[in-house]
């Protein structure tokens, strides 16, 4: 039997980001001269890509530009961001350990986020997490981004595992409607981001702890014998 890869939403699930998005919004946001948001709204604001987070940050600033505008000024989002995604970012608490059981376990691991994958993949450089994945995806336009299916099964087939035994795990309706679209079971954690209360995801089993998804996991293996 092939080992289950475990596939992990990042923002929210696997690292708190919300300040250093906020910051990148805000740069964008003062020279239009308008009030920055704090992270709590940001937060709230994370789950379908980083343009669709830009563009909830105007919108709630009142904020209306051209397409042509709103391009140039992602730009200037997505160039201070790259330079500063690590800045004020952490893993949530257990989740280097739990990664680490995961491997130590057998099982794959990979992370599936609509956050653009060259940032990705730098970001989880920066922070010394790189390591504890065996496959990574992020948006990269035009390919679909979640809830569509398919970065699920790109991040399963890079992690080198087999879709029916997979399990997805996240904090918003974007990952767990990709888990879903994908056919595997799914984990959502309670503490992340999403407009959407966590009892109301729809997942197979909801979390509170990041030292909680491998018991998780086990259940899901005994009850659906991936």
């Amino acid at each position: 039997m092939s080992k289950t890869t475990l596939i992990f939403d990042l923002d929210g699930t696997i690292v708190h980001s919300a300040p250093d998005l906020a910051n990148a919004v805000n740069h964008v946001l003062a020279p239009l001269g308008h009030d920055g948001l704090s992270v709590a709204e940001a937060q709230s604001m994370i789950g379908n890509g980083m343009p669709k987070l830009l563009e909830r940050g105007f919108k709630a600033r009142g904020v209306e530009v051209s397409e042509e505008e709103f391009e140039r000024h992602f730009a200037v989002f997505r160039n201070f961001y790259v330079e500063n995604s690590s800045v004020d970012t952490v893993a949530y608490p257990g989740a280097v350990e739990m990664l680490e059981a995961a491997h130590a376990a057998g099982y794959l691991t990979a992370i599936c986020t609509n956050k653009l994958e060259t940032i990705t993949k730098s970001m989880l450089n920066d922070m010394g997490l790189a390591r504890l994945f065996d496959g990574v995806v992020g948006a990269n336009p035009p390919r679909p981004s979640k809830p569509n299916a398919e970065p699920v099964w790109l991040a399963i087939e890079r992690a080198g595992g087999n879709r029916d035994n997979s399990i997805m795990i996240g904090d918003s309706p974007a990952d767990i409607g990709a888990g879903k679209a994908a056919g595997l079971p799914t984990i959502a954690v309670s503490y992340g981001y999403t407009n959407v209360p966590p009892p109301e995801l729809g997942a197979d089993i909801l979390i509170d702890r990041m030292d909680q998804v491998l018991d998780a996991v086990v259940q899901i293996k005994e009850t659906r014998l991936l």
